[in-house]
Order: C-alpha cells, then structure tokens, then sequence
C-alpha cells in the first residue's frame, strides 16, 4: 500500500496537550496553525527509532485501506518531530474526538456522572456501529486484536469511532 499521499508536514501544526498514552506512542490534541482545528497526533516515541518506524506504517497501512463511518479517519503521516526537525520521531494524525472513549463515558455514567446526550439509544446505537465498522474490518482482511472500550472512542453524537490499529494484522 502506497502512503506516498498521506505525507504531512508536521511544521504546520502545534502540540496543545497530552489526551492519552499507550505502551508504544503518546497522544497529543494538535491544532493547525494556520485555522485552529484540531487533531490527534499518535507520536510513536517509546520503543527503539526502528521500531517505531515499523508501528507507524504499520497502523497507517491499515488506517489508509479503512474507509467506514464508524472507524476514525486517517489523515497522515510524518517521521518528523514536533519539537526538533532533525529528530525523527514517526506520528500518525487522526481524527480529534471531544467525548474521547467509550471507557470513560460508561465509568462516568457508573459515577453517575452521566454525559449530556448519553442515552439508551446512544448506547444502542454504539454496539450497531461498532458490530458494523467490525463486519467491514473483517472483510477487508483485518483482525483488530485489541478492541475494547478504550479503542472505540466516540464522536460528537456519540457514535462509535474504531481506533487503535497498532496490534491489528491482516489474514
């Protein structure tokens, strides 16, 4: 699969804060510089450079075959930092979510602590979308191998988003 498309300029945007981190990347919210939207930006920095390398293109293979409703869009790809352009640091750029994941919207309704626009049906149609965006995964060839409730994050209405790829391969 050619990513030659999906090379990003990375200059052109700005770190605003750390959302999230996983064994091998940390996520950050980014903004454009130049219209203030937002992204996530999966930077790849933890295992050795070589490795990181391989995670990246691999996620971003994947993300750049998926094209679903429910799956979180792909954006790009860059191999340089955010900080320093003579460092390479590989970073995948997603779709941004405000309700971030499926995880802490149930802990919240646990506390009731219930998000405004979190329902019944909201819920209903979470495990439609995300058994859907699933069906579309396997027949492109895919296993996720790690969805669970931090991996399916949620859109503005609450709709399920599939992420995380990295431990996904193909069949």
């Amino acid at each position: 699969m050619d990513l030659s498309s999906k090379f990003i300029d990375i200059s052109r945007y700005q770190k605003v804060k750390k959302i999230g981190e996983g064994n091998f990347a940390e996520v950050f919210l980014v903004k454009m510089k130049n219209n203030n939207e937002k992204f996530a930006a999966k930077l790849f920095s933890k295992p050795p450079v070589d490795s990181s390398q391989s995670l990246a293109i691999h996620e971003s293979t994947i993300y750049h075959i998926l094209n679903h409703p429910s799956i979180a869009k792909f954006y790009g790809i860059s191999f340089s930092s955010f900080d320093d352009n003579d460092k390479l640091v590989p970073t995948i750029l997603l779709e941004y979510f405000y309700n971030t994941n499926l995880k802490n919207v149930l802990d919240s309704e646990q506390k009731t602590l219930t998000p405004p626009g979190w329902s019944s049906t909201k819920k209903c149609i979470c495990i439609i979308g995300t058994a859907n965006a699933m069906k579309y995964i396997h027949k492109k060839g895919i296993i996720h191998n790690n969805l669970n409730p931090y991996s399916i994050f949620l859109d503005d209405d609450f709709y399920p988003q599939i992420g995380s790829f990295l431990k996904s391969e193909f069949i």
